[in-house]
C-alpha cells in the first residue's frame, strides 16, 4: 500500500507549484461560500454554492466541504490543493486495493488495480 502511495506522490509531485486552472477561479479563488466564516448549512443544502458563475449550480456537498476546510488551511495557496487532491487520490486508491482483498476475489482484485491505476491517473486532472 505504502508503495501506491508513492507512486501517486511521486508521478505527480511537480504539480505543486502550480496555481488553480479552469474553472478554478469561480468554484474555489473566487467563491465566497468557501471563505470564513462559511455557512455549512449553505453548502450542504444550496447547489448555487459550487460556483460563482450564474446557472453553474451543482449539488457537491461533501466537495465544497473540503474546499472550504483546505481554504481555511491555506487560503488560496495552489500548492495546498494540490496536495490535498494527491492524498485523497493516494486514500482511494489504496481504499479500492484494500477493499478488493477484503472481498477476496481474483477477478475484483484485478479489477480494483485497474481502477486504483486509473484513480493514480486522474490525479493528472487537478
Amino acid at each position: 500500500m505504502p508503495a501506491l502511495a508513492l507512486l501517486v506522490f511521486v508521478s505527480y509531485w511537480q504539480t505543486l507549484d502550480q496555481g488553480f486552472h479552469f474553472d478554478d477561479d469561480n468554484t474555489i479563488v473566487h467563491n465566497p461560500a468557501i471563505r470564513q466564516p462559511v455557512q455549512w448549512l449553505d453548502l450542504w443544502s444550496d447547489p448555487e454554492a459550487f460556483s460563482r458563475t450564474p446557472g453553474a449550480g451543482m449539488y457537491r456537498p461533501l466537495l465544497l466541504s473540503t474546499f472550504a476546510i483546505n481554504h481555511a488551511w491555506s487560503g488560496d495557496r495552489g500548492w495546498s490543493w494540490h496536495l490535498v487532491n494527491l492524498a485523497l487520490h493516494a486514500w482511494v486508491s489504496i481504499l479500492a486495493v484494500q477493499l478488493a482483498r477484503r472481498l477476496r476475489c481474483r477477478r475484483f482484485r484485478l479489477c480494483a488495480r485497474d481502477c486504483s491505476s486509473l484513480c493514480i491517473r486522474s490525479a493528472l486532472n487537478l
